[in-house]
């Protein structure tokens, strides 16, 4: 998938990665953003924002993080007029994190993504600055959505809310949510879609200066042991078992986002400024330092 500038219009490219060529070339008018794409590349989901203008119509709609799901059919070559919407909410206009409406309006603030293992699912986390946190799940088959709404709200620190991030186990059962700035972790079952339990980490240190980031990552270990995400200050290493702190490491760096080595013996953490520190992962013991020029996120690291 390759996303071009967008603005009047934005455009796409869905490459056939097994015959090395463009197989759509996708050309919309509106400012569009990149979603999520179906295994079988038929479905190309798009986020539209909804603008100011477009807002002065519709009633209980802020235009400062309004949204809606849209799907290219790429066979097509054209958005589908069918709405994207929460298959269990799609009758309700308040009362709930994402306020879900019947006309596929949501309104959060967008804050990291994951796919599921079988690539059927697409877990994408938001944060709705009156309600709170929840978790837009399409169904990249069906063209349907479900959004995960019982999770932790925490009152005050707008800016530490904006800190969530999201990992998916090796087996693809559990899909973790972490907030280091807020010391929050929710296990999710990812077939169920339901929330198993929320727990506030002890030991995470708390600080009063404002942070220097609206995002963060996470990463879970080969066996799904360990998760690692950013906190405060330096990364968390938490025990997904009973979600203990078994360590918190480089400590003396804010940290915007981390990756593991692929045997999960290394771990990667950037800086704000896009230095790199390479530790071990057990440890948290420095092994090398290396500096990028205008990285913002480490994707994933893979074995040479």
């Amino acid at each position: 998938m390759l996303v071009g500038p967008s603005g009047e219009r934005s455009r796409f490219a869905v490459v056939d990665t097994g015959l090395l060529k463009v197989a759509a070339d996708v050309d919309v008018a509106g400012a569009f953003t990149y979603d999520a794409i179906s295994d079988d590349g038929t479905s190309l989901y798009l986020i539209e924002r909804i603008g100011a203008k477009a807002a002065q119509a519709l009633v209980g709609v802020n235009p400062a993080y309004a949204y809606r799901v849209r799907v290219y059919d790429v066979p097509s070559a054209k958005l589908s007029e069918t709405l994207v919407v929460d298959v269990k909410l799609a009758a309700q206009t308040n009362g709930d994190n994402a306020e879900t409406r019947i006309d596929g309006i949501m309104n959060g603030i967008y804050q990291s993504s994951v796919p599921s293992r079988d690539g059927q699912w697409n877990f994408s986390f938001y944060y709705n600055p009156h309600r709170g946190p929840f978790i837009h799940v399409l169904h990249l088959n069906t063209r349907s959505a479900f959004c995960i709404l019982d999770l932790p709200i925490v009152a005050n620190g707008y800016d530490k809310r904006l800190q969530w991030s999201l990992a998916l186990a090796p087996s693809g059962a559990t899909l973790y949510a972490s907030n280091g700035a807020l010391g929050l972790v929710s296990a999710i079952d990812a077939t169920t879609l339901k929330v198993r339990n929320s727990a506030t980490i002890a030991g995470l240190p708390a600080t009063t200066a404002g942070p220097s980031r609206t995002t963060a990552s996470s990463v879970l270990s080969r066996d799904g042991r360990k998760l690692y995400f950013p906190a405060e200050r330096g990364v968390a290493l938490v025990d997904t078992n009973d979600f203990s702190l078994r360590g918190l490491f480089l400590t003396d760096r804010t940290i915007a986002s981390v990756s593991l080595s692929p045997d999960s013996r290394r771990l990667y953490a950037m800086s704000d400024d896009g230095t790199v520190t390479v530790a071990d992962a057990n440890t948290g013991r420095e092994l090398s330092e290396f500096t990028t020029r205008d990285a913002t996120a480490l994707l994933r690291v893979d074995a040479r």
